[in-house]
């Protein structure tokens, strides 16, 4: 009986959700959906929950085993895409990219080579070239496509879960909490994505990209798709990333008042000094539902080798050696897993490389690129939303961003950043 009890309420929630999403959604165009570039969003932000599930059903256990089988099938739409992208390129000729992509890159390829040499995965590396490079060649008059894409992919994530659970419930209803209690607190169960972590990824990806859904909607519809997202995670069991979602929902509705870009502008600042508080100070081992113990660890790695750090996929291959509690596949903090991959040098470069991405962006397109940037720090407070050599499902985030700032680039401003480039005297 509990256990029907739980099944109800989960679904419910969640069947609610995807009703609101539905008619929040209503006014969103989807006539660009022969646009490359509209399906960037999908394929990264709903793509990787959907391949979860499908990895979990009984009768593909046989196929999807291993967790290379579970990750190619995630990454696959997203790589194909992205080289679709770049082969446009080529046959249009063209010439400049997305600056920040390319930026970022140039960071990946270095990363990547370093961490083949010493004895780490390429096929993180390749795919994570492959998805950021491609994210620099979107046209600038798809600017609308993704857009509207991303507001459809975020209604398309509440709607997944309320068809998951109502299609399959025996298979999406959890009661046992994966040995976590906490999971169970509010609703007595949830509706798990896949496996393992795959309930707390489904959530951290609505999260990061939920602010700029509902910045793009008019009042009772952003209203309503706020609700949505809110409902949808947390009955999805992923309690940290409800509250990142309500606080960067609530940031998404106060950038659509008066003074919308400065307000997006504090919010993304008082995140970014929560993370960093997080990512230093040393909280008492346990803190944070074990995050703590996590944090100690990539700090530590950081100061072994600072400067270049370990190489992309270093967290995830020695992550089976850690003793538990908790191993973990990433250190739960933005800069600290820059700064175990890529070291202070490609932190600092990546930095750089979103401020540059703003500057040139249009006007009237930085309002919402500060809110896909705030989603992905607020989140970064507890989780990894950059992971260069996992481009599944948490990075989703600075995917979009990346494209977001590229197809949004005035070429304008760029020619006479370079112009200016080229007239100073050398060194």
């Amino acid at each position: 009986m509990e256990s029907g009890l739980t099944a109800w309420i989960s679904i419910g929630l969640s069947s609610i959700a995807a009703i609101l999403a539905v008619f929040a959604c209503r006014g969103v165009s989807f006539r660009e959906w022969r646009s490359l570039a509209f399906w960037i969003p999908p394929v990264v932000i709903v793509w990787p929950s959907i391949a979860l599930i499908l990895g979990a059903l009984p009768i593909a256990s046989g196929v999807f085993r291993g967790d290379v089988v579970v990750f190619g099938l995630q990454v696959m739409p997203s790589v194909l895409v992205c080289l679709l992208l770049m082969a446009r390129a080529v046959v249009e000729r063209k010439r400049v990219g997305g600056v920040s992509a390319l930026i970022v890159s140039a960071v990946v390829l270095v990363g990547g080579v370093f961490s083949v040499v010493a004895g780490q995965s390429l096929l993180h590396a390749l795919v994570a070239l492959a998805v950021v490079a491609g994210c620099a060649f979107v046209r600038n008059r798809e600017a609308r496509a993704i857009a509207d894409a991303l507001v459809i992919s975020v209604a398309g994530m509440c709607v997944l879960l309320a068809s998951y659970g109502l299609l399959l419930p025996g298979l999406a209803v959890r009661t046992d909490c994966q040995q976590n209690t906490a999971k169970c607190d509010l609703l007595g169960g949830f509706l798990s994505i896949g496996q393992e972590s795959g309930s707390n990824a489904f959530g951290i990806t609505l999260a990061m990209v939920a602010a700029f859904a509902v910045y793009r909607l008019r009042w009772s519809r952003a209203v309503m798709l706020t609700a949505a997202v809110c409902a949808t995670i947390l009955a999805s069991g992923a309690r940290l990333a409800t509250a990142c979602a309500a606080a960067s929902c609530a940031i998404g509705l106060l950038a659509k008042a008066r003074g919308g870009r400065t307000w997006a502008a504090v919010a993304l600042s008082a995140a970014t000094v929560a993370s960093l508080i997080f990512a230093v100070v040393p909280f008492p081992p346990h803190s944070f539902t074990d995050r703590a113990i996590l944090w100690g660890r990539a700090r530590q790695m950081i100061l072994d080798a600072p400067w270049f750090g370990h190489g992309l996929s270093f967290w995830v291959r020695d992550a089976a050696t850690q003793p538990p509690p908790p191993r973990s596949y990433s250190p739960h903090n933005l800069w600290l897993d820059l700064g175990v991959a890529g070291g202070m040098i490609a932190v600092l470069v990546l930095v750089v490389a979103v401020l540059l991405g703003l500057w040139l962006s249009a006007p009237e397109a930085r309002t919402g690129a500060l809110l896909i940037l705030t989603g992905i720090v607020v989140v970064g407070c507890f989780e990894s939303t950059f992971m260069p050599f996992r481009i599944n499902p948490v990075p989703a985030g600075m995917v979009v961003l990346l494209a977001y700032l590229s197809v949004n680039q005035r070429t304008g401003r760029l020619r006479g950043l370079l112009r200016r480039l080229g007239r100073a005297p050398a060194a």
